[in-house]
């Protein structure tokens, strides 16, 4: 099988969120829009936001050679493997908290940000793992892979989310798009855009568990990325997708 059979497999598999506990049917839609979709689960407060456009390419995401587990003659390893579930759950609550206080709200839908999940990556896109370190304790680090370079956080793609959200407008030049993320412009460092957007405090709970006395405060804080200039980069085909129906959980 070669790798893009291969990978159009896996990100079939992988993007596919289901659970016995709900039926497709028990689901009730509540709103429904052309660039996303806003679906909530009956009897529970969690909302699921659906993206209708993508960009995502699987040709750029890491090779047979990166997802190979080799390991060396000092005991360690350097490879790529699908994130898991928590990893994957935690990245889209951290965007759909971001879409949900940002251009979902723009558009005139008021949520609860900290119910909301992003259900799933659109076509094209899939988080990754990299293991590296020593082979039985690896450190593991998550990267967004699909567009032209990497998405190392939650942060750095909520805005280019917000761009599929906002259908994916172009620069008045037409060649350009008007899109804030450090991939399609690159000229802000990303610390900035997390001061903007209060990309920082995304994940931040409710209320949360009290610290314990004598410890140390922990902050959820997205480390700082030092611009680069993707201004001079192709605009790539934008997909758009139907509207999808179905049952998932936000733990998918």
């Amino acid at each position: 099988m070669d790798r893009r059979s291969r990978t159009t497999d896996t990100f079939q598999s992988y993007n596919t969120l289901t659970s016995s506990s709900y039926e497709p049917a028990r689901l009730g839609k509540r709103k429904k829009a052309p660039t996303y979709e806003v679906e909530t689960i009956p009897d529970t407060e969690i909302v699921q936001i659906t993206l209708l456009r993508s960009d995502g390419d699987i040709s750029r995401w890491p090779s047979d050679a990166q997802t190979t587990r080799k390991v060396d003659d000092y005991g360690h390893v350097d490879y790529f493997v699908k994130a898991s579930d928590k990893e994957l759950k935690l990245w889209r609550k951290k965007i759909g908290r971001f879409l949900a206080a940002y251009p979902l709200r723009a558009d005139g839908l008021s949520l609860d940000p900290a119910q909301c999940y992003l259900k799933s990556f659109p076509p094209g896109y899939i988080l990754m793992t990299r293991l590296s370190g020593d082979k039985d304790v690896p450190r593991r680090d998550c990267y967004l892979y699909g567009g032209k370079r990497r998405y190392e956080s939650p942060a750095e793609w909520c805005l280019h989310a917000k761009w599929l959200v906002e259908d994916c407008p172009m620069k008045p030049s037409g060649s350009r798009r008007q899109c804030e993320c450090i991939d399609c412009d690159g000229t802000v460092p990303q610390s900035t855009l997390s001061g903007k957007y209060n990309l920082n405090a995304v994940d931040d709970t409710r209320g949360g568990r009290k610290q314990k006395k004598g410890g140390r405060k922990k902050e959820n804080v997205d480390r700082p990325i030092i611009a680069k200039d993707y201004t001079k980069m192709n605009h790539p085909t934008v997909q758009i997708f139907p509207s999808v129906s179905g049952s998932s959980l936000p733990g998918g």
